[in-house]
């Protein structure tokens, strides 16, 4: 019962220790699934992981992102946020061959098309200490 209130606020808690982002992906993907199938397929339209800048938050960033007159933001601690810059630009084109792109074509002009289509954007982020080498470290 006790260790837990200790554990949440002392220094060995991982929320409250700085470990900053040292890398960032973005993903575009258009995921297919045909309705009387098990098959999911992910066709990749834009992929970056080129960070151009890559800082901690300035105290304009702060105040114009308004985290202080949110309530579920404004316990944020300005110190442990930071500002990640992509490049504008994906790495390479569209990574679907032609035939798979003229395939996804049928499908959005297929109104009656069967298939499921949806949309994914995802962004990953690495840190300079993982949680498993944090929990490794406690040991």
């Amino acid at each position: 019962m006790i260790a837990g209130p200790l554990l949440l606020f002392s220094n060995f808690n991982p929320i409250s220790t700085p470990n900053p982002v040292t890398n960032s992906l973005i993903k575009l993907n258009i995921i297919v699934e045909p309705k009387d199938s098990q098959a999911k397929n992910t066709i990749n339209l834009f992929t970056n992981n080129y960070v151009t800048q890559l800082s901690q938050i300035t105290q304009i960033q702060y105040d114009k992102m308004q985290f202080a007159n949110d309530a579920k933001t404004k316990s944020y601690d300005q110190n442990l946020a930071q500002y990640i810059k992509m490049n504008n630009y994906a790495d390479a084109n569209w990574a679907a061959s032609l035939p798979n792109r003229l395939q996804l074509k049928k499908e959005f002009e297929n109104t009656t098309s069967t298939t499921s289509l949806s949309i994914s954007l995802a962004y990953t982020f690495d840190r300079a200490v993982s949680i498993t080498n944090f929990a490794k470290n406690l040991i």
